[in-house]
């Protein structure tokens, strides 16, 4: 069986001086929170075989705190496509994962993680269109 793991990105620092949205970085509690998560998959043996990443700051902060901690060891292939992403772009990159991942983690942006496990559990079909979050 497959298993497909939304990781959005940890809390970032909204007061930085970065020029725009894509370059603003983790803060301190999203630095400690990747970590953990990463610790905790390693403990639950949920190591994955592939981490697919945005490429905005905070997001390759978390993947590569989290794969530091999780065990992970390959590189991490990183998706422009990911920024600002809907859930129908999301598919795109879900349809070319190789097909030899049993495991693997999108680490990733709002609303679009929001929307694609809406899309993926069938939440429209349970009265859940707008109910699905993922602060």
């Amino acid at each position: 069986m497959k298993l497909l793991t939304l990781l959005r990105h940890g809390k970032s620092e909204w007061e930085t001086g970065a020029e725009n949205d894509f370059d603003r970085p983790l803060r301190d509690r999203g630095r400690r929170d990747a970590p953990f998560m990463g610790k905790v998959f390693a403990a639950l043996d949920l190591t994955p075989d592939l981490i697919v990443s945005s490429r905005a700051l905070r997001a390759q902060q978390t993947a590569d705190l989290f794969a530091n901690e999780s065990g992970y060891r390959s590189p991490i292939r990183w998706e422009d496509s990911m920024y600002a992403a809907s859930a129908g772009e999301l598919m795109s990159v879900l349809r070319a994962l190789p097909n030899g991942a049993s495991h693997v983690v999108l680490v990733g942006h709002n609303p679009g993680f929001e929307d694609l496990a809406a899309q993926l559990i069938g939440a429209s079909a349970f009265g859940m269109v707008a109910g699905l979050r993922m602060p």
